[in-house]
């Protein structure tokens, strides 16, 4: 049963491997999460751009207020959303599905190199959703470094653009 008081993690994970007998999620880390009493989660897959921009809106939806923090967990690219086989979301179009639905959420992308952009296009394209913080790499990380370094503000290689205020901060791109 879901605890009515706390907040909660929305996570929308791609594969991490086109191999259909590899077992690697982060869903381990979310239930650890909630057995320490940190966070509930909802946590689903998803294989298509599509599928991803639809649960993106959904996080939006007032039966999900509870779960503030958005954790995106894919491969990724400069700016660009790896989806697997091909398949690939940019960061406007991510971020386009967002506008009107995510106000004083905060967007983590456990993806690397995915905000190798410029901060102020970053700060461009989320401003128009109401989101708090836009969080992620702006180099290649490791897959267990990822949600790690998500948790401590002081970890080097995030890069944070703070979409509700004017000025933004920004990590270093040096390896963790």
């Amino acid at each position: 049963m879901v605890s009515s008081s706390r907040r909660g993690i929305f996570c929308v994970e791609g594969a991490w491997s086109s191999k259909l007998t590899d077992p690697a999620t982060v869903r381990p880390l979310l239930e650890l999460l909630k057995v320490m009493d940190v966070a509930d989660f909802i946590h689903r897959q998803v294989e298509t751009g599509d599928t991803l921009l639809d649960l993106a809106r959904r996080w939006g939806q007032k039966q999900h207020a509870r779960f503030p923090i958005g954790y995106f967990a894919f491969h990724g690219a400069p700016g660009t959303i790896c989806l697997g086989s091909g398949r690939e979301v940019d960061l406007e179009a991510f971020a386009g599905a967002l506008v009107g639905r995510a106000e004083g959420k905060v967007c983590c992308f456990g993806s690397c190199s995915l905000l190798k952009v410029a901060e102020a296009e970053v700060i461009r394209l989320f401003r128009p959703t109401g989101v708090q913080a836009v969080v992620g790499y702006d180099r290649p990380i490791g897959w267990v470094e990822s949600p790690r370094s998500m948790c401590s503000s002081s970890t080097p290689s995030v890069a944070t653009s703070e979409c509700t205020q004017p000025s933004s901060v920004s990590g270093e791109t040096t390896p963790g």
